[in-house]
């Protein structure tokens, strides 16, 4: 994952959000929570609402069919096996998850790296800005992206004296 979509949206509009990128090739560790859900159609459901999104941008795998979300899989075909060798591996049934597309380009029209990323932080309103860094930095500790390390390491640096 990697905060390489730009949301167009909401309370977050502007700032970068996380995003199955399998453009990084670089392993980052992520969090689950198990649903309450007994049925995979409801666990679904309960992701879209909360994500505020259509049923395309939601993943999901059936272990014992090896059934994925067809707009997850199109997006993210190698992050969908790894994440179904992982719930076999754990010994789960289903396995869903937010598949929204990366949206950094498209948004402002050059490649994403993490010092394009840094770059347009830096260049966002301050309002925007501010709440674009308190997401980032509020993002589990074990989630260090690419991206991720470069801001804290310049901060870091910009705080020694």
């Amino acid at each position: 994952i990697e905060f390489s979509r730009i949301s167009k949206r909401g309370a977050r509009a502007g700032c970068l959000t996380l995003v199955i990128d399998e453009r990084s090739h670089e392993e980052v560790r992520t969090l689950y929570v198990i649903s309450a859900r007994t049925e995979l159609t409801q666990a679904v459901d309960d992701l879209q609402v909360r994500e505020g999104t259509s049923s395309d941008d939601i993943g999901f795998c059936e272990m014992a069919s090896g059934r994925f979300a067809t707009y997850a899989f199109n997006r993210h075909p190698k992050s969908c096996e790894r994440i179904r060798v992982w719930a076999l591996e754990k010994g789960f049934d289903a396995v869903i998850w937010t598949a929204l597309p990366r949206r950094f380009k498209d948004a402002i029209g050059i490649p994403f790296s993490p010092a394009a990323a840094l770059n347009y932080v830096d260049g966002l309103p301050v309002p925007t800005k501010e709440n674009a860094l308190c997401y980032i930095h509020s993002t589990p500790e074990q989630t260090m992206t690419p991206f991720r390390r470069l801001l804290i390491e310049r901060d870091q640096r910009k705080r020694r004296p």
